[in-house]
């Protein structure tokens, strides 16, 4: 059986993936997303730059790099394609055009009742101030981003101005949500095929507490409720693996919010703690 792995380098994350993949006598290629090409009433479907890859019986989409709308569209395009022929893609490409929005994502948890943070989007400069200034302390997201990269928070007037003057001038998406007080630390839930296979507590120097901003890991036991809240939003979002991050208000696991479900997830911190190889326990989950 063959496997392409869609990622723009060979990180750890691809490495885990290979070997976990060959331990089950699966060949892995690496192939940058950019390098696909795919036809139509032709003799092959897809192939990259140097070889034709229509006898890759799963795809796993591990890094969509940004581009033009064009550019992410036709990525998509072909993921779907795929999907149609039989491929099995890991996230499925519409689970992963959901969950890359964090607009989209966020309002189906929410509509189904699933706690999220207060939240206003808007592309409009001045109702983005409006919001500023009525919560007084705003973490501002890019709506389309992962691993902490362009967030910031803003607790004074002034320097929410210039933000969102720097944002409104580079034709970027105000997604603006309610600080919530959560002690530097959230909780990491990787869930695979509608089971939880790790957890930690992830502990920054800042309010910022993603790994790769140099937050550190610490093994954790979940209480049921947010056991419940993790498995729930990877069913919604009709999930293969993700990894859900919770914060918890005050550390008040009765007060648990859910800010990031990620489709494509990293594991490293995870592993850390974690006494067994969860690349392998994908692996085992998935094929």
């Amino acid at each position: 059986m063959q496997a392409v792995i869609l990622a723009s380098d060979d990180g750890w994350h691809i490495e885990e993936l290979k070997r976990s993949l060959k331990r089950k006598n699966i060949n892995a290629t690496r192939v940058p997303i950019t390098e696909l090409g795919a036809a139509v009433s032709s003799n092959f479907a897809l192939k990259s730059r140097d070889r034709i890859l229509d006898e890759a019986d799963y795809i796993f989409v591990r890094v969509i790099p940004g581009g033009s709308l064009e550019q992410i569209i036709l990525r998509m395009d072909i993921l779907n394609r795929m999907a149609a022929l039989g491929k099995k893609i890991i996230n499925k490409p519409s689970v992963i055009e959901k969950t890359v929005d964090k607009y989209y994502t966020q309002f189906i948890l929410a509509d189904h009742g699933l706690p999220t943070p207060e939240t206003f989007v808007t592309e409009d400069f001045r109702q983005a101030l409006e919001y500023c200034e009525k919560w007084e302390d705003v973490i501002l997201k890019p709506i389309f981003g992962s691993l902490g990269k362009g967030i910031v928070r803003l607790t004074d007037e002034d320097t929410a101005y210039r933000v969102l003057r720097a944002w409104d001038e580079n034709n970027l998406v105000f997604y603006l949500q309610k600080y919530i007080e959560h002690g530097q630390s959230d909780i990491r839930v990787f869930v695979c095929k509608g089971e939880i296979i790790a957890a930690s507590e992830r502990c920054g120097s800042s309010w910022k507490t993603n790994v790769a901003r140099g937050a550190i890991s610490k093994k954790i036991e979940l209480p049921q409720n947010i056991k419940d809240l993790a498995l729930k939003t990877a069913e919604i979002l009709d999930l293969d693996y993700t990894g859900i991050d919770i914060v918890l208000e005050n550390g008040n696991y009765k007060d648990a919010y859910i800010i990031e479900v990620n489709s494509i997830p990293g594991w490293y911190g995870l592993q850390q703690v974690t006494d067994f190889n969860i690349a392998d326990r994908i692996i085992d989950l998935m094929i």
